[in-house]
Formats: C-alpha cells, sequence, structure tokens
C-alpha cells in the first residue's frame, strides 16, 4: 500500500490515544474512502457484499495470508474471525479448552484477568498460579513465584496490561512444570507490536479494535488440537472447530471490518513488517520513559522498571495524591432526605399543608408528634413509620376530597353557618373524625384498615383535653 497524500480539502486530524478503538493510519482509512463505494470495480461497496460471494471470500482468505505472513503462524494454526470482543473469549476459551477436573491456571496481573477469572467463578476450575494484587498491579509475577497446578487444563495470561501499564517481555515457560501445558494469551493491546514464537502458545485471541483494525471483530489463532477438545454438545456457534471448518463463514462475519483488518496489515508489511512496528514502538516508548524519568519528580512511573509496557504508559503527577486526599477532607454537599429542622414539631395546620407534598418527603420531613409518643400506652405508635405515612394519607384524603368534591359534600351535611367554624379551624380530633368518613365515602379500603385507630387516637386526644 503507497501512503496517499492528504487532500487539501481533509478534516483536520487530532492526536488520537484513545485506548480503543484506537487511531487507524491515515493511508488505510484513505484506502477505504477510495474504495467505499465500489470496491474495485464490484460495483457495490465491501458493507454490501455477501459473505459468500467471490469477492468477499477473497478479502477474508486475503486478510488471514497477510497475517499468517506477518507473525509466522505455520499450518498446525488456525486463524478464524470471529465477533463478541475479547471479553467474549473469557468465556469462550474455557468452553473449549477446559478438561474435566483439571483447573485452569490464572496469571492475575490486571482488570483484564479479573474480567477472565470472574467468568471462571461462574462454574469452572480454576487456581490463581500467581497474582500482584497486593501490590497495586506494578509489576509482573516472578518466575519463582509461580505456583502452576500439576494438571492444569491451560495458562491464560494477559501479555499486555492497558490500565497497569505492565507487559510481559516473554512468555512464562510452563512446560517443565506442568507437562507442556497450553498458554492462551489475550493480546487485545500488543497484537502485531513486536515479534512473538507463535508456537509457545496454545491459543492466542484478540480484539482487533486496538492494534488491527475498527472494532467489531476478533481474532483467534488456535492450535488445532485444541480446538477438538470442546464437548461436541457445547452450542454450535461457541465450538472453535465449527468456524475452522467454515473459515469464519458458518454465518454472517463482521464484513467491513475483516476488509479494514485487511488493509492495516498490507498497511504493516508496507513499512517493512512487525519488526518496523517493534523500533517505532521502541523509540516512541523511550522518549515517553526518558521525559518522565527527566521530569525531576514531577512525574513518576509507579510500575517496575522490569515490567513496564510500550505500549501503555501510566505516570502520576507530583501532589496529585495529596491532593485527592485534601479534597476527601472537604465537606460534602448533603444529597441524602432532607434534614430535621429544630421546629419539626409544626402546629397541625402547617401539617397539613405539608402533606400536598410526597409522602416519602414528608415522611423524611416531619417525626411523629408529641401526644402520639404519649400515647403509647393504649396503643403503641412509637417509631411506627407506616401508621404515620398512613395519618398523613387520610388527611390528604379529607382535604382533597373536601375541594374536589365541594358540590356533594355539601349536599350531604348541613349549610354551615356563620358562626361555625370552618373545616380548617376544628380541632385536631373533630379532623381526625372527618377524615374518617371521608375515607369511608371515598376510600372505602382505607377506612377499614384504618378509621378504627384513628377514632382511637382522636377520642385519646379527646380525653387528654378534658378538663
Amino acid at each position: 500500500m503507497s501512503h496517499a497524500t492528504v487532500s487539501a480539502h481533509t478534516v483536520k486530524r487530532v492526536f488520537n490515544f484513545n485506548a480503543g478503538p484506537g487511531a487507524l493510519p491515515l493511508p488505510v482509512l484513505e484506502r477505504v474512502r477510495e474504495e467505499l463505494l465500489d470496491w474495485r470495480g464490484s460495483g457495490m461497496s465491501v458493507m454490501e457484499m455477501s459473505h459468500r460471494s467471490p469477492e468477499f471470500e477473497g478479502i477474508n482468505a486475503a486478510a488471514e495470508q497477510k497475517l499468517r505472513s506477518l507473525l509466522g503462524i505455520s499450518d498446525d494454526y488456525a486463524v478464524i474471525f470471529l465477533q463478541g470482543g475479547g471479553s467474549m473469549q473469557f468465556s469462550m476459551v474455557p468452553m473449549n479448552l477446559c478438561l474435566p477436573g483439571k483447573p485452569v491456571d490464572v496469571l492475575h496481573t490486571g482488570a483484564w484477568t479479573a474480567k477472565a477469572i470472574g467468568e471462571l467463578k461462574k462454574g469452572i476450575l480454576h487456581n490463581i498460579a500467581a497474582s500482584t494484587e497486593p501490590e497495586k498491579f506494578t509489576r509482573l509475577p516472578r518466575f519463582d513465584e509461580i505456583k502452576f497446578s500439576s494438571n492444569a487444563s491451560y495458562v491464560h495470561i494477559c501479555t499486555n496490561n492497558t490500565i497497569e501499564g505492565t507487559q510481559w517481555t516473554a512468555p512464562p515457560e510452563t512446560g517443565p512444570k506442568t507437562g507442556d501445558v497450553p498458554l492462551a494469551a489475550d493480546m487485545s493491546s500488543d497484537i502485531a507490536s513486536r515479534p512473538i514464537d507463535v508456537n509457545k502458545y496454545g491459543l492466542i485471541f484478540a480484539g482487533a479494535q486496538k492494534n488491527l483494525g475498527p472494532s467489531g471483530v476478533t481474532v483467534i489463532i488456535i492450535r488445532r488440537d485444541l480446538a477438538e477438545r470442546a464437548d461436541k454438545n457445547l452450542p454450535t456457534l461457541l465450538q472453535y472447530r465449527t468456524h475452522i471448518k467454515e473459515k469464519s463463514l458458518y454465518h454472517t462475519p463482521p464484513t467491513f471490518a475483516v476488509y479494514v483488518v485487511g488493509l492495516v496489515l498490507e498497511w504493516i508489511e508496507s513499512l517493512g513488517g512487525i519488526p518496523a512496528i517493534e523500533k517505532r514502538n521502541d523509540a516512541k516508548a523511550k522518549l515517553l520513559y526518558d521525559t518522565i524519568e527527566g521530569s525531576d519528580g514531577f512525574y513518576r512511573c509507579p510500575v517496575e522498571k522490569s515490567s513496564r509496557s510500550k505500549m501503555n504508559v501510566v505516570f502520576r503527577v507530583a501532589g496529585g495524591v495529596s491532593r485527592s486526599a485534601a479534597a476527601e477532607d472537604r465537606p460534602r454537599r448533603h444529597t441524602g432526605p432532607p434534614l430535621r429542622r429544630r421546629d419539626a414539631y409544626l402546629p397541625v395546620q402547617r401539617r397539613y399543608l405539608r402533606s400536598r407534598r410526597s409522602s416519602h418527603q414528608l415522611h423524611a420531613r416531619i417525626p411523629p408528634h408529641p401526644w402520639l409518643k404519649k400515647s403509647s400506652t393504649v396503643v403503641n405508635h412509637k417509631n411506627n413509620n407506616a401508621r404515620r405515612r398512613n395519618l398523613l394519607l387520610r388527611a390528604i384524603v379529607f382535604q382533597r376530597s373536601f375541594r374536589l368534591n365541594r358540590k356533594a359534600a355539601l349536599r350531604r351535611r348541613p349549610r354551615r353557618s356563620a358562626r361555625r367554624p370552618s373545616p380548617r379551624r376544628w380541632p385536631l380530633h373533630r379532623r381526625y373524625q372527618v377524615a374518617c368518613r371521608s375515607a369511608s365515602r371515598y376510600r372505602a379500603p382505607l377506612a377499614h384498615t384504618h378509621a378504627a385507630p384513628a377514632l382511637a387516637r382522636a377520642s385519646l386526644f379527646h380525653r387528654r383535653q378534658a378538663p
């Protein structure tokens, strides 16, 4: 693929440091633009092609062949393009490679191995062979710290930990300790960034969105004999052997993503292959780490030097921790229920006005009235939130029914004289009685449940107020 010149009307490009989907090479994007409407004279876009057509079968085969030549993949390994991302492989790998009664050994080095462990906990026998979690994953496990099982099904590792900034420079040796147990590697963030010996791995999977292309396609490199471990009763779509047999075309693959992966592999080949990419990555990583080390402590990398990643450089800024601690000491704004006021024991008129608000606000704002506490010897209402809420609901029923059905209420009751006080000025026990009557008329179930306690409280209040 030749390097094209950016046209004058091209939109301004930014420095894209997104982890994934990551930045794509500009020559690849220009090639996509040129072939978007008409792929090489076919009269259609790749997005419109049938995955059974000869055109797309050629695209799929070319992408596989380019990957084989760049990584040195032998015929003992199958290369397939699947969907579901790298996270799908946290479940699919143990489904296909785990043997009955034999655990899966995991080298726990960060967030991505933690997700893999989370899937294994759902019913797969596993063993944490080594972990640097007590040290906050600031280094990788040393070889003398790894405790492999004697009969493991396979060993799971993540070759590059994006969040923690650590990277395996060489895979751990599993043969002498475990009897040539296959190594399953998550290479989503460093595949095609450096030369690797594929023969040291039993399975490699990588989401393409970081180094190989757009999101939507996952590259699987698996030793063919390991693909036959899967139980034949496993769902067909979740068996590696299904996709190996159909050459990634068992069902509709992510056609456009596979096409872009092929273009990215062509671009890597035009630069000089994987060794040229490694040289570029070494130069960029050296520039970043030298800047951090030469900043006189303003920047600091918490990762041990022997474990530092060339793909993801993490650093800390001097004083950042102390500022965070100071921020924690600041008083936080109250975000919970409204706080009680000192004069929370409000007159009953104010309580009825507050009853227009929602019940949970009333429940948080209004404590029980003092005389309700004193009446606990007859009816225990102390700390009884349900009865407090029902009390307020009855008040709402009375107030709304009197306002919305005023004419009907006047027909049922004698006309008020000029000297008769307004209902809002009635004594408390009288208002409770009217509330119960209104409930019996307009909310029958509420009346049957709560009328007796209301009358009991009203009569008790009346007795207490009697001379």
